[in-house]
């Protein structure tokens, strides 16, 4: 992480040093060490020890407890961050990245401090370059949902560096896997249930006439497949590698071959 930014672990010391006031007054070492942006947008703030630059003369915080002469943002509002609706159920930014984070058997715990939960998704970035790519396109997904501006860049941003094209307009339940996210092409309008398993070079897309595919839950499709029209694929099934899909798939099968997909229950 560039030097300007403000990492969790600074963050971290600022919770601390904000406990004893006469450390941390105005044009202390301290406060200019820990003060983040004035920006006080909505759409930075779920992730602003992230992105925020440190400042000396505008400073706001991050964190509940108070710094002398600084406004403060409580922390309650990053658990009210609904990201999206997936199956008929609403869950948080936080849900839907702890489910990710623990298909690459790591954890995010949606309920700890958020110092805590920033830095347990910062370790899992750096470890598991999959859920990088899941967490950013949930960053993307909370942006589309609340309307905020920079829409647009973040998602040319994804393409650009992790090589494949997930719409943040599909709606991809928790626990989405992506082991390796390149050359991925998911639709604006497909429907992806939990705990989705989906390798390199898929592409699940259709046109507007025929519509676009269903996943249900528990869905893995593998390397190279393509799902196109509007196929429904049913729970716990499996979509064999270089698999032209354009059927719908009962529950429990295996698809192959190409072109015609044979089915084989488990």
């Amino acid at each position: 992480m560039n030097g300007n930014f403000l990492t969790p672990r600074a963050l971290l010391a600022a919770s601390l040093a904000a406990k004893n006031p006469a450390k941390c007054g105005a044009g202390s070492r301290n406060e200019k060490q820990y003060a983040l942006s004035a920006s006080v947008n909505n759409r930075f703030s779920a992730l602003a020890p992230f992105c925020l630059r440190s400042t000396r003369n505008r400073a706001i915080s991050s964190i509940s407890m108070p710094i002398p002469g600084r406004v403060c943002i409580s922390m309650s509002m990053y658990d009210t961050l609904t990201i999206m609706t997936s199956g008929g159920h609403d869950y948080s930014f936080w849900d839907m990245v702890s489910e990710d984070a623990a298909r690459v058997g790591c954890t995010i715990n949606p309920h700890s401090p958020i110092i805590s939960r920033l830095l347990q998704a910062r370790r899992t970035i750096n470890l598991k370059s999959g859920f990088a790519c899941v967490f950013w396109l949930r960053v993307n997904q909370l942006w589309v949902h609340k309307g905020w501006r920079g829409q647009l860049r973040i998602r040319m941003w994804r393409q650009y560096r992790f090589a494949n094209d997930i719409s943040p307009y599909a709606d991809i339940g928790p626990g989405l896997l992506l082991p390796h996210p390149v050359d991925v092409t998911i639709g604006a309008s497909v429907k992806i249930g939990r705990g989705a398993t989906i390798r390199n070079g898929v592409s699940i897309e259709g046109g507007e006439k025929n519509g676009l595919p269903r996943l249900g839950d528990n869905v893995t499709v593998n390397t190279g497949a393509k799902i196109i029209n509007s196929s429904q694929i049913g729970d716990n099934s499996v979509v064999g590698a270089l698999t032209l899909c354009y059927e719908d798939v009962p529950p429990n099968s295996i698809v192959c071959s190409v072109p015609k997909n044979i089915t084989i229950p488990k």
